[in-house]
């Protein structure tokens, strides 16, 4: 197996951010941060996440070796992403880590599923999604899908 490189992004201080590859071993820290969210995330399980590590479509933030952010997303044939989660650690939103995140499925067309209720949902305003539709899940869970139909770069931090 080729060992996978780990990507400097932004330095802070003594500690680096880096944006990868998710490894089998980052799973117990990804799902760490998916129960603190479970409110908007919803679950996942250890397959799932495997599954995606070995399509290369989990990237993980990590800060000073820790996990502190995660992108879990795919790319169809005809050219659009779809997001299936991105999350980051309480502690650390508003700090650029989501825009580095959301970088890893690039400019063009992409789609996502929200939690209605997920403030969010300005974050992803601000990287050119806008609302198409919604929806109320089985469960009674109001969900809102958004699009990004244009090729548009994250807002870069100021």
């Amino acid at each position: 197996m080729m060992a996978q490189s780990r990507i400097v992004v932004s330095t802070s201080y003594c500690c680096q951010l880096l944006i990868c590859e998710a490894r089998e071993d980052d799973i117990p820290a990804i799902k760490k941060i998916f129960r603190a969210n479970k409110r908007y995330l919803g679950f996942t399980t250890w397959p799932i996440l495997s599954s995606s590590i070995a399509k290369s479509e989990l990237q993980v933030a990590i800060f000073c070796e820790h996990i502190v952010g995660f992108i879990r997303w795919h790319r169809r044939r005809d050219g659009w992403s779809t997001v299936y989660e991105l999350c980051v650690d309480e502690s650390y939103r508003g700090r650029g880590v989501g825009r580095m995140l959301m970088q890893v499925i690039g400019t063009g067309p992409a789609k996502l599923k929200c939690h209605t209720a997920n403030p969010a949902i300005k974050f992803y305003d601000l990287l050119g999604f806008g609302t198409k539709g919604r929806v109320v899940t089985k469960g009674g869970i109001k969900l809102s899908f958004l699009t990004r139909n244009k090729n548009r770069l994250p807002v870069p931090e100021r």
